[in-house]
């Protein structure tokens, strides 16, 4: 797939601004409510999956369930998840709060509070979607990997435009995101931890596998966040043909400056002098140069006048 490329785009920072948690989950607008809040056995939710059986895009970090299943210990199920009843059946499927119901399985809980609603399988998708985008800062790759989860489920007509809009972000932050395509492992890490600047992302996929490994083993032992003008400085070093190497990056970026040559005398003279002929002032001093100079001028006019 071809992406668009000299994107002037925004901070991944201002993601933020627009993807705030909002009241309501964008698409549930349109659903059938059949309970605001009711109480369900556990064991009949089951995990979100697409029409093809694709999982909802969204890691959950364990560490994240492990802070929530303290609280609910601590102050009980604040919020109910949203799901939805599947057809024909006393089963429902997990569209919102992933976090809270694992945190809840963690914790032997047997019941789960519910808002339970009826919808299409697209809405269902776009309810998945909507609820991960606003969470407080989705990361990059977390972007990069729900525009492709929304295209292949049911965005084949819609632009990069058209999603951003739906996923609350600009269109020039989700071109950068999809722009990850292009990146190895690595650096899409590097990227997420915030170590690589989205800014740079269109920079360095000109690089080849071996050169982002190369640039990856860079940033993780400098612990150095990867501007966009240091990573052009890292493309021009790959553009001269110069051996793509940690040392030869750190080198390109911090070129050793040539030390002046420390004078030793304070008279230019005398330095041309000593620099002509070293050895034979290694041992003098400034001093001791001005009594030659006087002696030798002194015998000098002494046998002329």
């Amino acid at each position: 797939m071809k992406y668009l490329k000299g994107c002037d785009c925004m901070k991944f920072e201002n993601i933020t601004k627009n993807t705030a948690r909002k009241s309501e989950i964008k698409g549930l607008e349109n659903a059938t409510i059949i309970a605001e809040r009711q109480v369900l056995p556990i064991n009949d939710i089951t995990a979100f999956t697409d029409a093809d059986g694709n999982p909802q895009p969204f890691k959950v970090e364990q560490a994240d369930v492990d802070v929530l299943a303290e609280s609910i210990k601590k102050y009980g199920q604040l919020t109910p998840v949203t799901v939805r009843k599947l057809n024909g059946k006393k089963k429902y499927q997990l569209l919102s709060g992933h976090k809270r119901y694992f945190a809840l399985l963690q914790n032997g809980e047997k019941t789960i509070d519910a808002k339970i609603i009826d919808c299409s399988d697209e809405k269902a998708v776009e309810i998945v979607t909507n609820a991960n985008i606003q969470r407080d800062k989705p990361k990059p790759s977390e972007l990069n990997a729900l525009y492709h989860y929304y295209k292949n489920s049911i965005g084949e007509d819609q632009s990069v435009t058209d999603l951003s809009t739906m996923f609350g972000v600009s269109a020039k932050t989700l071109y950068r995101c999809i722009h990850l395509d292009n990146l190895i492992n690595e650096l899409v890490e590097l990227v997420d931890n915030e170590m690589v600047s989205t800014m740079a992302i269109e920079i360095i996929d000109e690089l080849d596998g071996t050169q982002q490994k190369v640039l990856a083993d860079f940033v993780t032992i400098e612990e150095k966040l990867l501007t966009p003008s240091t990573a052009k400085k890292i493309i021009k070093m790959a553009d001269e043909d110069i051996e793509f190497t940690v040392e030869n990056i750190k080198e390109y970026l911090s070129p050793k400056k040539s030390k002046k040559e420390k004078k030793k005398y304070s008279y230019d003279f005398f330095n041309s002098l000593a620099s002509e002929n070293p050895d034979r002032y290694e041992s003098l001093n400034e001093q001791e140069l001005n009594d030659l100079v006087k002696t030798l001028l002194d015998n000098y006019f002494a046998s002329t006048f």
